[in-house]
This record gives C-alpha cells, structure tokens and sequence, in this order.
C-alpha cells in the first residue's frame, strides 16, 4: 500500500530543542510515520481481515504550521 500526503509541521527554529513543541505537534517525522502505518495496517485488518506487509509514507509538501498564543 503506498500513501502520499502533505503535512503540517512546526518551523525547526521554533523547537528550541526542548522537545516540549515537538511533542505538541505529534512528534517527528519518523514517529508520525510509524504511528501511522501502524493505524493503517491495524484499520485494513479489522476492516478486511486481511494483513499488509508493506507500507509506503511519501510526504509530498510540508504545512507550516503557526504556533497558537494562549491568551
């Protein structure tokens, strides 16, 4: 299965490497990633009953993100 998407990220600079902004936005790349293709395969299988062996992730663009003020 292969699945091509845009998405929305938080601006590199912006993480100040504290991890607190990145784990708000969902985490890295990578982790959305896997976490994806695993609710992928877990939906086909209790959908179809059957089982996928590979998943492909293509990122077509990145979605700047804005970061929301607390008021």
């Amino acid at each position: 299965m292969s699945v091509s998407t845009s998405v929305p990220v938080t601006e590199l600079r912006k993480s100040g490497g504290t991890g607190r902004l990145l784990e708000r936005s969902g985490g890295s790349l990578l982790d959305r990633s896997e976490r994806a293709q695993q609710l992928l395969r877990n939906r086909v299988a209790a959908l179809t009953g059957s089982t996928l062996g590979n998943i492909t992730i293509r990122f077509t663009g990145a979605t700047m993100r804005p970061e929301a003020r607390v008021r």
